[in-house]
């Protein structure tokens, strides 16, 4: 009986073994298919005599994918069907153009293809993490030596459940080519800062979307990032101006050029400032009298503004501000306008009667803000004439009121802000007016 029963197991162990092997043999056939079909990128395969579907077959091709990191393509899908004694085995790739196996070859990768100018490139990227920020890999390359000028770009990255770590990101980039910038003719030299104000002033004045400027060494070493601060002083100096959109500059060694893009075409500009300039002499001969004083004067556009003006109140509730509500043009024309439209006009009317005056650019009530400084007898004083002129009843009632009208810093500061290091200090108390 022993005899008997040593044999059945010995018969099943051997048998136990034939199938371990016979599974083994399909198996290795299984994956040595699989990793042939990945690493040459074929799309379908095809095995026969077994039912090759109960194997895992994303865990192969996840082991190849992760043993060959530096194929230029990840695959995004597979998907097993079986027929009669044929399991098919289908596989979709998304492609890549290059393989990054860290930040460092990832960035020198993009600088490679920025410089080139190519716009689309798709990149494997392996050992990726949610910590990857692609836009500031982008924003951290340095293009100083590069021709193309990164003016936009976004991507798309493709992440695929069989291997989140390993994903193919498509890059997109637009591009200004500087080498139509670099032009033999004739450039503004630059010797001083008051020289970089004339020439930004004149160029914004004259709507040139360029100003081609050559800085001398004296004024080189302050650095080319003068050109923001000096735009800017120009722009709270002269609202007359205030048409800019956006601005920037390029620059080649000595060489700069400044860079302006204007609220609306050169054309409309030209007829909008000078209708705006000659509704500015009508107000002025109707409410400047010979014998008034700066702080009367003052007074009076101050009045005049805020009862022919009203503020966008409805367009800022929507978030639909037109940019002509931005200007002197929205006050003084349309009579409607936001903060910077109000102190703009401001500073127009003051500058035609010989006040002298600037635009501040900060916050109120921890919103960005613009609003007026004025020179009254060598001192200066604040102006919010927005803030006078407040909304009541939807805009429907006119109030004027004298709350921020020639106040000191310590009075502003009480609900705004900015930065007092670009602007004159005021007196310490309030000014009062002598009859």
């Amino acid at each position: 009986m022993k005899k008997k029963i040593y044999i059945i197991f010995f018969i099943i162990l051997l048998l136990n073994i034939n199938v371990k092997a016979s599974s083994n043999k399909y198996y290795n056939k299984f994956y040595s298919s699989l990793k042939d079909a990945v690493l040459y990128k074929k799309s379908v395969v095809k095995l026969y005599g077994y039912d090759y579907s109960k194997f895992n077959a994303g865990y192969v091709v996840k082991n190849v994918m992760l043993k060959y990191k530096n194929t230029k393509y990840v695959v995004s899908e597979i998907r097993i069907k079986k027929y009669k004694k044929t399991t098919y085995v289908y596989l979709n790739y998304k492609s890549a153009h290059y393989v990054a196996n860290n930040k460092d070859e990832l960035e020198n990768i993009l600088l490679s293809v920025i410089k080139s100018g190519r716009k689309n490139v798709s990149v494997k990227v392996n050992n990726y993490t949610p910590n990857y920020d692609f836009k500031t890999v982008i924003s951290s390359l340095d293009l100083s030596t590069s021709m193309y000028f990164v003016s936009g770009f976004s991507y798309k990255i493709y992440q695929f459940k069989l291997m989140p770590s390993q994903v193919v990101v498509d890059f997109n980039f637009s591009y200004v080519n500087l080498s139509s910038y670099q032009r033999s003719g004739p450039r503004i030299i630059v010797k001083n800062e008051d020289e970089l104000y004339r020439a930004l002033k004149n160029g914004i004045y004259n709507l040139n979307d360029r100003i081609y400027l050559m800085f001398s060494d004296s004024i080189k070493s302050k650095g080319t990032d003068i050109i923001f601060d000096y735009i800017a002083k120009v722009l709270e100096d002269n609202g007359e101006l205030y048409y800019i959109k956006s601005y920037g500059y390029i620059s080649f060694d000595s060489n700069v050029v400044v860079l302006l893009e204007y609220m609306f075409n050169k054309e409309d500009l030209i007829l909008m400032r000078n209708k705006v300039k000659e509704k500015a002499k009508s107000i002025i001969e109707d409410i400047i009298k010979p014998e008034m004083s700066d702080y009367e004067k003052v007074k009076v556009i101050h009045d005049y503004i805020i009862k022919n003006t009203k503020y966008d109140y409805l367009n800022v509730l929507n978030d639909t501000i037109p940019e002509v509500s931005h200007t002197p043009y929205g006050t003084l024309i349309n009579g409607v306008a936001v903060c910077d439209g109000y102190a703009t006009a401001f500073n127009m009317l003051l500058s035609m009667v010989g006040v002298e005056s600037k635009i501040v650019f900060g916050f109120a009530n921890g919103l960005p803000h613009a609003w007026n400084m004025v020179k009254l007898d060598g001192t200066w004083y604040h102006v919010d004439v927005t803030f006078d002129d407040p909304v009541v009843n939807g805009g429907k009632i006119d109030v004027i009121r004298y709350d921020y009208f020639i106040i000191t810093d310590s009075q502003i500061l009480q609900d705004h802000s900015f930065d007092m290091a670009r602007y004159p200090r005021t007196g310490s108390v309030p000014y009062k007016h002598q009859n």
